[in-house]
């Protein structure tokens, strides 16, 4: 049985945006990448087989459901705002703000728009991390 997935592009190609195109190609589910470095978004491209895009063009296409950010942290707010003013679901690698306030700015504005948005904490999970945590609670 095939599943459809929604048509996703990756911004951000480093070591964990490179995890995302990986994980999204074996879906089917990537229709290109944004990648400032032209060098990294061109090797990206022959060797996963997807366009390098611009991040305008992908908030004005409709075909395009889902974007993944995982850009330097400071950029990721703009980002998210921009991706979601144009109804598209968003995932952001963690963190997704610094600060609580804009955390829950962001989770206002994909309600506005009803859309998803999630992080990803995917070591928040890790025994190492859970270790810590209850260290830290037990002073």
């Amino acid at each position: 049985m095939t599943m459809n997935f929604p048509k996703c592009v990756v911004v951000g190609c480093g070591a964990w945006g490179e995890n995302l195109v990986r994980t999204l190609v074996s879906l089917r589910a990537l229709e290109g990448i944004v990648e400032r470095n032209e060098t990294r978004a061109l090797e990206l491209s022959k060797f996963y087989h997807i366009p390098v895009l611009e991040f305008e063009d992908i908030l004005k296409n409709d075909a395009i459901q889902g974007v993944f950010i995982a850009t330097s942290s400071s950029d990721r707010g703009s980002l998210v705002k921009q991706v979601l003013a144009h109804q598209k679901h968003v995932f952001i690698e963690n963190p997704m703000s610094f600060k609580e306030e804009d955390a829950q700015e962001l989770y206002k504005e994909a309600l506005r728009a009803k859309r998803y948005i999630m992080a990803g904490h995917l070591l928040f999970h890790h025994p190492i991390f859970q270790a810590l945590k209850d260290s830290v609670q037990k002073g």
